[in-house]
């Protein structure tokens, strides 16, 4: 799990200010919460965190550092997505020049990780076009197959999303 904190782990200290920003209490316990990669039968494990907050409280930064965090324990893969493809291309640019040029992460990188930006929109339709071409050779779809196909990739991260969102719901975050 991304968020083991298990005590067995010996992970270098998060700095708490890079190139001056300083991150707050509550962004440091969120970067804080990165583990390194695990690998299960020789294949990389997910590890998936999302954000929500207001614009303008620091979501960007955050994910920022925790993407360098990533980084730095090992992970050479990173995903991340958001709304629009601005906010995408922002955050693909800010990564990449961090490492380029912060003195706490840019020297001690000598291999080149995989950073992939995009919205919603186009994760899904790149997982549907894997999935189907994996699932058919390539063949369209009729809805019910297509639909069919939705669920049998995304089903499990549907439901888990689904159930954080009735548990957040419940707890009084939803508003109203």
């Amino acid at each position: 799990d991304a968020t083991d904190n298990s005590d067995d782990l010996q992970l270098p200290p998060i700095q708490r200010t890079v190139d001056g920003v300083t991150l707050s209490e509550e962004q440091y316990q969120i970067v804080a919460r990165a583990r390194p990669p695990t690998r299960a039968d020789a294949s990389p494990k997910r590890h998936l965190f999302r954000l929500t907050a207001a614009a303008g409280t620091g979501k960007t930064t955050t994910l920022i550092r925790l993407a360098l965090r990533c980084i730095e324990l090992g992970h050479d893969h990173l995903t991340y997505v958001t709304f629009c493809k601005a906010s995408a291309d922002d955050a693909k640019r800010r990564i990449e020049a961090a490492l380029l040029t912060s003195s706490d992460f840019g020297s001690q990188h000598q291999r080149h990780p995989i950073i992939h930006a995009a919205t919603l929109h186009s994760c899904a339709q790149q997982l549907n076009n894997e999935a189907r071409e994996a699932a058919t050779g390539g063949k369209l779809l009729d809805e019910e197959d297509f639909k069919q196909l939705i669920l049998n990739v995304c089903g499990e991260d549907i439901e888990r999303y689904l159930a954080e969102a009735d548990r957040y719901i419940e707890a009084g975050g939803g508003g109203g």
